[in-house]
Order: C-alpha cells, then structure tokens, then sequence
C-alpha cells in the first residue's frame, strides 16, 4: 500500500502569527489579534521562558558558580524566574504598539561569575544553554505532535504554539546581540567587549531595543526561521518513522 504524502508541517495558516511556511507562504490574515488570544500565547510563554531561565541556572550550576542556586533559581516556580519588564510588560507593550503576538521577551536574568581560568568558553556555554533547551522543547514538542497525535486532534494546535514560542525564544535570544538576550553574552565573550559597553544598564541599549520592538521585519524574519526549523524537523521525523 503506498505510503500517503505528508501532511503540512503545520497548519497552512500558523495561530497568530505571520508565519510562511516552506510549501505554501501566506500572510497573516489576523490584523487585530483578540485578547483571549494574546492570553493565550501569553500563558503560554510564561512557563516555557521559565524553562529557558532553568537551563541558564543548571548551566551556571554546573560550571561550578553557585549565585543562581543561592537565589533559588533551580525551581521550575515561574515566580522565581519572572522579570517585570520581559516577562509582562514588553509582550503588552509588543501587542499595543505592533499589534503582534510575537513572543518576545525574556525572563530574569541568571547570575553567573565565569571561573578565571576560561572565562570565555565558560561564558558561551552558559549563553548557549538557555537557547538550547527552548529549542529542544520545540523539537520535543514537534515530535510528540507527529508521532503520537491525529492530524485533526483538538491538541495539534496547542502543541504547535508551543512548539513556535519555545523556538523563537531559542533563536531570539541566540540571534539578537543587544541585553538582555543571549546574544549580547556570546558578542562579549567572542569579542571581548568592555565591561562598560556591555553593561545593561547602558542608556543606550535601551533606545537600541525599543527601536528593534519597532522593527518587525526582524522579528518576522526570526518567526520564520522558527518556522522552518520545526517544519523541516517534522519532515525528518515523518521520513524516519
């Protein structure tokens, strides 16, 4: 019996997203997101970001730097790894201003004092571990969606959601070099940027991050990265299986 073609990755027309897909680009046809679905990616993002939070902490644990278990950040309690600005106001502040439920944002920042001997390797591993695990999420969650769900079961779509705002916290924070995401730690630690420069304090990164909120053509670029790097995924797992 010949094997059926497979399906769409993902739904032709990803939830809330602009999202094109490998096979069948399209725009997102929601140009004013509702509020019950803004919450709903919202209660989404809050644990996975938490998650994401959690690996920097194991990271930093195990490189031996005990500051994040000293603060309680090896719980998997949402409250402890919750920041004001990344976690609850940039996402309302994303949604008024750009009317998107792109899931940007972070949570509070894991302390980490690299040892002496390798600062630098000690560093990019901490910095990679929290982009990692969100993407491992999404991977895990894209397999899980394949392998043991109907395509038209009622848990497909909330698998894929979660799937994407795992990913996208993965390459945002990988791929965007400005505090506080990931990638402002591997520019200092590739580049050995000064301590003043990389401050995130510095009054300049905040006007560079407000100006990146308003600039959507990156933020639409990393969603379809995202995209297609769960696409593809699923296609090697439906190759595999």
């Amino acid at each position: 019996m010949p094997r059926p073609p497979p399906r769409l990755p993902f739904p032709p027309n990803p939830p809330n997203f602009w999202l094109p897909t490998p096979i069948h680009p399209r725009p997102d046809p929601m140009s004013s997101p509702s509020f019950l679905q803004s919450l709903y990616i919202f209660l989404l993002f809050i644990p996975l970001v938490t998650l994401h939070e959690v690996a920097h902490a194991w990271a930093a644990h195990w490189l031996g730097d005990d500051e994040a278990e000293d603060e309680g950040r090896l719980t998997l309690n949402p409250l402890s790894h919750i920041d004001i600005w990344g976690t609850l106001i940039l996402p309302v502040l994303n949604f008024v201003l750009n009317h998107s439920l792109t899931p940007l944002g972070w949570g509070r920042p894991v302390p980490f004092t690299p040892d002496e001997r390798q600062p630098r390797l000690q560093m990019v591993l901490f910095a990679v571990a929290g982009p990692l695990a969100s993407l491992l999420i999404a991977v895990i969650l894209t397999a899980c969606r394949t392998l043991f769900l109907a395509p038209d079961s009622t848990w497909c779509n909330l698998l894929d959601t979660a799937a994407f705002i795992s990913g996208f916290i993965g390459l945002s924070h990988l791929l965007i070099p400005i505090p506080p995401f990931d990638g402002w730690l591997l520019l200092g630690a590739f580049f050995r940027l000064p301590e003043e420069l990389m401050n995130p304090g510095n009054v300049w990164w905040f006007v560079a991050f407000f100006v990146l909120l308003s600039f959507t053509p990156l933020l639409s670029a990393i969603g379809a990265l995202t995209y297609y790097v769960l696409a593809h995924t699923e296609h090697l797992i439906l190759f595999l299986k």
